[in-house]
């Protein structure tokens, strides 16, 4: 008993951790002539692993999820012939709407032409240059504020912060307008 405690204390010295319980009660149940065995034939190690990881809640769960994929999916294999005869049907209703979705996608496509073409490049480029601007103006006016004492640094900091990324956001935007016309 003094031999075990010693061993356990070393072990906690170690920082190592021992065997979990479940696997320490398995050990304490088998026979000594099974030990030795385990401790001289690696194969018997294997057997041993093997056995009691299978008996493990996890490879329990494991198993029932397997067993449900495997149910559902002979369930899918039984539906195969339905799911082909809604394809089927799907294929129909697409040829017989096609038209009409042609036409409203058509008409749908001149109006965003029209709208784009009032909201051009340089139109968008030039209201993003003065969003840019009433941003840079705000921030430097939090500054003048700061320095006035007129606003805490923890204020500050969160708004000023927040206009500067809206600013540099907006002027990303406007970069990439500006480099897609050209």
């Amino acid at each position: 008993m003094a031999g075990r405690q010693q061993q356990q204390q070393q072990k906690q010295q170690q920082g190592g951790q021992g065997p979990s319980p479940a696997l320490q009660s398995k050990l304490e149940h088998t026979s000594t002539e099974r030990l030795e065995q385990l401790l001289t034939d690696e194969a018997a190690v294997k057997q041993f692993i093997i056995e009691y990881v299978s008996t493990t809640p996890g490879a329990r769960t494991l198993r029932d999820i397997q067993a449900r994929n495997l149910a559902l999916a002979q369930e899918n294999l039984d539906m195969q012939d339905q799911i082909e005869e809604v394809r089927n049907h799907v294929a129909v209703v697409r040829s017989s709407e096609f038209s009409t979705t042609q036409a409203s996608f058509r008409e749908l496509y001149s109006r965003q032409a029209a709208v784009l073409d009032t909201i051009s490049g340089p139109v968008l480029v030039e209201r993003l240059a003065q969003d840019e601007a009433k941003l840079d103006e705000a921030s430097a006016a939090l500054q003048d504020d700061l320095l006035a004492g007129r606003i805490g640094v923890e204020a500050f900091v969160e708004a000023y912060v927040a206009k500067r990324t809206a600013f540099h956001a907006l002027d990303l935007r406007r970069q990439v307008v500006e480099f897609s016309s050209i």
